[in-house]
């Protein structure tokens, strides 16, 4: 699988689905993922999965290839 990217150094294309870790852990300590992708709209970008804009992401990588 690939390493994780930070955002401030490169953006995913637009529109593809990646894998996102924003640095934040669930109730249980686990780190916390997202599949989701980048948005830019009138001059702002964001990270979004589905509606919901996921607030600030620190990393990302793409999606691992499904299983033949």
């Amino acid at each position: 699988m690939s390493e994780w990217i930070k955002t401030n150094d490169q953006k995913p294309k637009e529109g593809i689905q990646v894998l996102l870790y924003n640095g934040m852990t669930d109730f249980n300590g686990d780190p916390r993922y997202e599949i989701g992708c980048y948005r830019e709209f009138d001059n702002v970008s964001l990270f979004v999965s589905g509606p919901y804009d996921l607030g600030e992401v620190k990393f990302w990588m793409p999606l691992p290839k499904p299983p033949m």
